[in-house]
């Protein structure tokens, strides 16, 4: 096994965790061998620039559901394409546009608060549930 520069490896999981998926990772000698897995020595930034925006949903009008009060969320994107995402209920949905993304994340919210309050407790595992109660406590059918 190759010597472990720890200082190297803490860098890139800092660097990676922080820029996400503007990151890219370069295969080159690798510091730390885990078998399947590998950490290579080398990140680098990928030159496309992102725009983040921080928004509140208000309402999911025209669709019969209601906010109990407005939530927060972040949309990162470029020119081509933006992820809305609502970090609290782990739900994401991208489009071509900021305004398409958050259109779209309403509507996968909606589809998944209805999935989940349709399904009987029993059948939902301990992250659903948890899901399921935080949508409850945010949405409501009119």
């Amino acid at each position: 096994m190759a010597e472990v520069d720890l200082l190297q490896l803490r860098e890139a999981y800092l660097t990676i965790l922080t820029c996400g998926s503007n990151t890219l990772v370069r295969s080159t000698e690798p510091n730390l061998d885990l078998g399947v897995q590998r950490m290579c020595s080398v990140v680098e930034m990928s030159p496309i620039a992102q725009e983040i925006i921080y928004s509140d949903i208000s309402s999911f009008s025209p669709e019969p559901y209601n906010l109990k009060s407005p939530i927060k969320i972040k949309v990162v994107g470029n020119d081509s394409e933006y992820i809305a995402s609502h970090y609290e209920s782990n739900i994401h949905a991208s489009g071509d546009t900021p305004f398409e993304a958050i259109e779209n994340l309403k509507s996968v919210m909606l589809d998944t608060f209805d999935s989940l309050t349709s399904e009987p407790e029993g059948n939902l595992g301990l992250k659903a549930k948890h899901q399921r109660a935080l949508l409850q406590s945010i949405i409501e059918r009119e």
